[in-house]
This record gives C-alpha cells, sequence and structure tokens, in this order.
C-alpha cells in the first residue's frame, strides 16, 4: 500500500538532474546525470556542404565536424572518435564521458559551416526499459495542487492525472511561486518536475516514452498559450537506477503573466475542479493519439506554433497568424470528416470555413458583449465572430484603400485588440475540442475562469 493510500503526505518528486544551483526551499536535491557512451541525432547536411561542424555547450567545450564521408569526430580534451551514420540515421559516438550536455551550438568560424541547432542528445542504453520518467518542465502555469512533503516543510503542489495507460505526476518547484529567475529576467526555469509511468505499473520503452514527452510539450504548451517544454527526461529502472537521459532541443518562450486557455491558479483539489482535473488527463492522452497520425502532427504542430506566437505577441500580425490557424484547422475538420472537398474548400470565403469548422465543434459563435468596441461593430453589420475575425484580419492584411478608408471605426486600435482575443479565444477552444479537453478555461473577455464555453 502506497503512502497516499494510508494516508500519509507524499514527498516532493526530487531534481531527477543536475541544475545547477537549487534555490533555498525548493524540494529536492540535483542527483548526478547518467554518463557513459550516447547518441547524437544530427539534422541533414545541406547538399554541397563539404563539412558541417557542431560546438556543444558543456563543461568541456568541444567542436564537432562532420566530413562528407560522415565522419564525425570531435576535438576536445578527452577526443573521441566517431563512425558513419548507422542504419538509422543516427552517427553513434562511443567512449569518452558526457556530462550535462543541455544545451548544443553550431560553431561559425568556418566559411562553410551551417547555423543550426542538434535536436538531441541521448545517453545510455535506450533499449533498456523504463519503470518511470523524470523530466523538469519549464515555464508551466501555477496550480494549488495536493500536499507533498520534506522534512522541512510542505507544500501544496501535487498534480496527478491518468491519461489512458498513463499516469502523470507534477509537482510545482514551491508553492509560493515566485521563482528567482522571473525576478533576473531569465528566459526560462523549471517550474515543475515531472514523473511518467504507465497506470498498470509495467514497463515502457523508449520508443513510448519519447511520445509521451512529445506529447506533454504539445499539450503544456497549448495550455499555456506558450510554448513549455519537458527539459532532460530521464529513465528509471526498478530500483531507480538511470538507464538514459533524453536532452531534447523543445523551444520554450520566456515567462510572462499572460493567459493562456488554462486558468491559473487552479485548486485541483476542491470537488469543483475535478472535472477539470479529469479533463486535463483525458487531453493529454488525445494529443498522444493525434500524434500518431501526421496529419494531425504536422496540424497541430503548426496551429499551436502561431496560438503561441499570436498570444506571446505584441502586433496587429498577431491577429494574421490566429487566424491562419482557424484556417488551417478549417481545413482539416472539413476534410477529414467528409464536410468539404479540397475544391469546395477553396471557393468558400475564410470566414465560412471558419464558421463551418466552430459550428461543427460545437464552438459558439457569439461574439461576448464585454468585447465592448468589436460588439457593436459586428452588430451594426450583422457579423457573426468567424465574420468579424476575418474582417477586421482583412483590414490589417491589405492596402487602405478608399473603401477602408470609409469605415474610420476600424482604425480604433481597441477593436483590433478585441479582435485578436477572440481571434486566439476561438482557436484555442477549437484546439482544445479537438484534444478532448471539456474543463474550465480562461475567458479573455470578461478575465476569469468558466466552465461554459
Amino acid at each position: 500500500m502506497s503512502q497516499a493510500e494510508e494516508g500519509a503526505v507524499p514527498e516532493p518528486l526530487g531534481w531527477p538532474f543536475g541544475m545547477g544551483d537549487v534555490a533555498d526551499g525548493q524540494p529536492g536535491a540535483p542527483e548526478d546525470l547518467w554518463s557513459g557512451p550516447g547518441t547524437v541525432e544530427l539534422p541533414p547536411a545541406k547538399p554541397g556542404d563539404p563539412m558541417v561542424a557542431y560546438t556543444s555547450n558543456m563543461t568541456l567545450q568541444r567542436r564537432w565536424s562532420r566530413d562528407a564521408d560522415l565522419q564525425l569526430t570531435s576535438v576536445g580534451d578527452q577526443p573521441w572518435t566517431g563512425g558513419p551514420r548507422d542504419t538509422s540515421g543516427l552517427p553513434s559516438i562511443d567512449g569518452g564521458t558526457l556530462v550535462d550536455p543541455t544545451c548544443w551550438r553550431v560553431s561559425g568560424h568556418a566559411p562553410t559551416t551551417r547555423i543550426f541547432t542538434v535536436s538531441e542528445v541521448l545517453l545510455g542504453d535506450t533499449n533498456a526499459v523504463a519503470t518511470a520518467v523524470r523530466f523538469g518542465l519549464a515555464n508551466w502555469v501555477h496550480y494549488v495542487g495536493g500536499p507533498v512533503q520534506t522534512d522541512t516543510r510542505s507544500y501544496a503542489s501535487r498534480l496527478e492525472l491518468t491519461a489512458g495507460a498513463h499516469r502523470l505526476r507534477l509537482d510545482q518547484v514551491a508553492d509560493d511561486w515566485t521563482p528567482d529567475w522571473q525576478e533576473v529576467g531569465y528566459r526560462a526555469g523549471i517550474t515543475h518536475i515531472g514523473e511518467l509511468t504507465r497506470a498498470d505499473g509495467t514497463v515502457m520503452s523508449y520508443a513510448e516514452a519519447r511520445g509521451m514527452l512529445e506529447a506533454i510539450f504539445f499539450w503544456a504548451s497549448l495550455l499555456r498559450g506558450a510554448y513549455s517544454a519537458p527539459i532532460t527526461a530521464i529513465g528509471r529502472g526498478p530500483d531507480s537506477e538511470a538507464l538514459w537521459t533524453q536532452h531534447a532541443a523543445w523551444h520554450v518562450d520566456p515567462w510572462s503573466n499572460d493567459h493562456g486557455a488554462l486558468p491559473w491558479p487552479i485548486a485541483t483539489e476542491l470537488d469543483e475542479s475535478k472535472p477539470t482535473v479529469e479533463a486535463l488527463g483525458r487531453s493529454l492522452n488525445r494529443v498522444a493519439k493525434l500524434l500518431e497520425d501526421e496529419q494531425w502532427k504536422e496540424t497541430l504542430g503548426r496551429a499551436i506554433l502561431w496560438l503561441c506566437t499570436a498570444n506571446t505577441g505584441q502586433t496587429d500580425g498577431d491577429l494574421i497568424l490566429a487566424q491562419a490557424g482557424l484556417e488551417l484547422l478549417a481545413y482539416v475538420i472539413g476534410t477529414r470528416r467528409g464536410l468539404l472537398t479540397d475544391e469546395a474548400f477553396t471557393k468558400l470565403t475564410a470566414a465560412d470555413t471558419i464558421q463551418l469548422a466552430l459550428t461543427t465543434l460545437g464552438i459558439s459563435l457569439d461574439i461576448p458583449v464585454a468585447m465592448q468596441q468589436l460588439s457593436t461593430y459586428a452588430a451594426g453589420r450583422q457579423l457573426n465572430a468567424a465574420q468579424a475575425v476575418a474582417q477586421i484580419r482583412n483590414t490589417v492584411v491589405h492596402p487602405p484603400t478608399s473603401q477602408k478608408q470609409r469605415h474610420k471605426d476600424l482604425r480604433d486600435h481597441r477593436l483590433k485588440i478585441q479582435a485578436k482575443r477572440l481571434a486566439l479565444t476561438l482557436l484555442e477552444r477549437a484546439l482544445l475540442r479537438i484534444c478532448d479537453y471539456d474543463g474550465a478555461v480562461w475567458d479573455r473577455a470578461v478575465g476569469r475562469a468558466t466552465v461554459s464555453w
């Protein structure tokens, strides 16, 4: 019987990796990274490039060069040798020790060198099956969770989700949630420690874990409205021994106090929050399933990119990106569900296709009265939400013709701001419905949580 079943307060999830200094008062302590032979996934060489050079930002700076024969070599204090690409397309690195390779960047010295970032660093035996995967989650939302306790203090930081065949535990690093890195302007910080297991207690392969970590990246970013990523995942065996370590080059947006779809802070332990907690787990499982479909994977990737970029942006162009996301979803929903052919889609206006998709998903086309300028503008022209967004977006995209000049109210900056908020609301709610989320959301119009949407 577990501690939770016996009524005891569980300990927080410990830091699974060396993250540098651990701030006072944060639970857990850093552990050593697994070190040993690893595999580095390299982007394909540009045709005609005689050499591509890499520099790893590690304790020992190293420069990796790949020549035309795809031989990988290293220059450093502990020289390594590299072999040709294997059948999986991954050049293997044997011997030596990697310590905390958290960031890989390109050397820009040689004239023939291209600039990009190595996408992934794997250490250890990825053929070994893990009982749990521990990771850090950067820049995610705040909630008031279940209790965890160290020897010196307790935290309201535990969130437990069931996502199909998987279970996800998330612990905030502190319940007094004003991390030091926010104060000094750091781009990102680990706000949560996560642990992924199978719900039935069985082991998982690296491929399965990798798929779920990718799903967490999409899911967490959608709910935050800005990119949030699982940083440095470690697969653990039955005795908590490290089997493999993954450093993936996920994108993370800087911290801000802007809201995304998920309202915060949510008190996850309250009875009224149980439907939202269940919806969080259900939506994570749905995202993982959608990513198994190539079209949906590309669609979610692009739509979430435009959502996060528009939500964190500060220009009129954010409205253009948000509508682009709506049009993309409209196409996929319309054609996948047999509502439209490709030809029929091209003959409809953007407003018509978005309206069809939103209606199919059960999302209201009413414009909130709290968006006063936009509501008044649309009512005078008998426009619904899809039509109003598309019309105001067109005024941003197209040159100021004489016809546009006659509509002086379109020059009202508040109108464009509200149109952006409405477009973001429609886009994130469409994505949430696609991902089977029906819990509480943040209402951008009135600035509070709602369960009726």
